[in-house]
């Protein structure tokens, strides 16, 4: 566990970078994971206005996955619970690589090294509760086809 961020900052070698994100970039960062997970677009709000539209977002149960920097490769999560007994269960549980960096037990934002999301894959998926993209098998498509070609053709007897 780590006892700030700062040590967090040390041992993974990682420095901070103002601004390196363009807006192209950060909008279009997460797309490389849209093929496993749901990825959202959001509006983001920086002091009540609106800074950019259509971030692309990891959705999580409680929150969203959304990068932090590239040159570091780390991702940031923002979480809200409804309550702060849920909030301070779900904190004692996450892992040391993961480092709050603001927060109350109800509302916060914690840092990640990228690398953990592939490496670590099951554990964060379980932490975060992350969504996945839902898959259609060959028999789910074959049939939902079959329903679609079935509501067509009745729309076409009802104009005649």
């Amino acid at each position: 566990m780590f006892k700030d961020y700062e040590e967090y900052l040390t041992k993974y070698d990682i420095e901070i970078f103002e601004n390196e994100l363009t807006d192209k970039e950060y909008n279009t960062y997460l797309n490389k994971y849209s093929n496993k997970y749901k990825v959202k677009r959001q509006k983001f709000f920086y002091k009540g206005e609106m800074q950019t539209d259509n971030i692309r977002c990891i959705i999580c149960k409680y929150g969203s996955i959304q990068p932090n920097t590239t040159k570091n490769n780390t991702l940031l999560f923002e979480w809200v619970f409804a309550t702060a007994n849920k909030g301070t269960f779900w904190i004692k549980q996450k892992p040391d690589y993961c480092v709050i960096t603001q927060g109350s037990n109800k509302e916060g934002v914690l840092i990640f090294p990228e690398s953990k999301l592939i490496e670590d894959k099951e554990r964060l998926e379980a932490f975060f509760q992350i969504r996945k993209r839902k898959r259609l098998s060959d028999e789910q498509k074959k049939v939902l086809s079959d329903r679609m070609k079935a509501l067509n053709l009745l729309g076409k007897n009802k104009d005649d």
